[in-house]
């Protein structure tokens, strides 16, 4: 068997090498091309995301002032020099058949926090008609955590609101139980020692303000473990 002369030889290595490298080049630049088309696929779709929420935070505005004004709340009107688009059927029933918000007391209460001894209130709060029919509205909610005593005296330790937009974000349909689900921090709370020297219970006041001077409250007691 015949050998290659050495010259030859270092000649076929280096156009090999060469042609590696050349597909390898070529791997580089192709994933590098679809990372670049991902990202601007993404930045794409923050994008419509992004006009997605300042449409509907405008047309929440739009209901909210349908609501408020002093003619019919669901007719075509305007305001600002703003058109105001009539509101669905749909909503008209939802937003008259409310009659009262409830607190869903087996998915309620106190969770762990992430910081040291925070604890974190998980409210499941509920709109219903007459017949406690669970009623799906968007609205202004408040949550307000207090501290009660047994003599009756009562410090609140926390509260936080939610815009209307923001009250759809928080719907959710769920196995066990469907609603606004609200989440509020709580400063750290006594002791099971102290609860025993001071028989303190957790105050839960929640509140739904769906417009024209419907607003709708509900408290509930909670242990505090």
């Amino acid at each position: 068997m015949s050998k290659l002369p050495f010259f030859e030889f270092t000649l076929i290595l280096l156009a090999t090498c060469s042609l590696q490298g050349c597909q390898m080049n070529s791997r580089q630049a192709a994933v590098e091309e679809e990372s670049r088309q991902l990202e601007i696929a993404n930045r794409e779709l923050q994008k419509q995301v992004e006009q997605s929420e300042q449409m509907l935070a405008e047309q929440d505005r739009q209901l909210e002032a349908l609501r408020n004004a002093d003619s019919n709340p669901f007719t075509t009107a305007s305001a600002s020099k703003i058109q105001l688009t009539a509101a669905t059927e749909e909503t008209q029933v939802s937003w008259g058949s409310v009659t009262a918000i409830q607190i869903h007391r087996l998915t309620s209460g106190l969770v762990p926090g992430n910081v040291g001894s925070e604890r974190i209130l998980n409210i499941v709060l509920q709109p219903v008609d007459e017949t406690l029919e669970l009623v799906k509205v968007a609205g202004e909610l408040t949550l307000t955590a207090s501290v009660v005593s047994s003599d009756g005296e009562t410090r609140q330790i926390a509260m936080r609101t939610w815009s209307i937009t923001d009250s759809r974000k928080l719907w959710t349909r769920g196995l066990v139980s469907s609603g606004f689900h609200l989440q509020l921090a709580l400063p750290k709370l006594p002791t099971t020692v102290e609860l025993q020297e001071t028989d303190e219970r957790l105050l839960v006041t929640a509140s739904l303000d769906v417009g024209r001077d419907r607003v709708f409250s509900t408290s509930e007691l909670f242990d505090i473990e």
